[in-house]
């Protein structure tokens, strides 16, 4: 199940590693033709760098960003939840059981 939560975390990191590529060739696109670049150009060159230098989040429904650390808050989320089961289930088996006057605690 893990696994499965991590793959379909994927695509969001996958999408923000392409922002990051396209960034730094823009940015070496801008410093090769630095000379030869018109003012409009290298304000449309400039606009696309901001674009791409926020991060690039796979939004599902537009609810969420799907990333790593949604992924690290997932499985927090799961590991305390099963904790919490575990302990209500050790909590019902050590039960004080009354009968007749006599206590016993299993």
């Amino acid at each position: 199940m893990l696994y499965s939560v991590l793959v379909s975390f994927r695509p969001g990191q996958n999408l923000a590693n392409l922002y990051k590529r396209i960034r730094a060739r823009l940015q070496e696109a801008m410093i090769a033709e630095a000379d030869s670049l018109s003012s409009k150009e290298r304000t449309v060159i400039e606009v696309l760098m901001t674009k791409f230098t926020t991060s690039a989040p796979f939004r599902p429904l537009d609810i969420f960003d799907v990333n790593f650390a949604s992924a690290a808050s997932l499985l927090g989320l799961i590991l305390t939840y099963v904790i919490v089961l575990l302990q209500f289930k050790v909590s019902d088996k050590s039960s004080v059981s009354v009968s007749a006057g006599n206590v016993t605690a299993t």
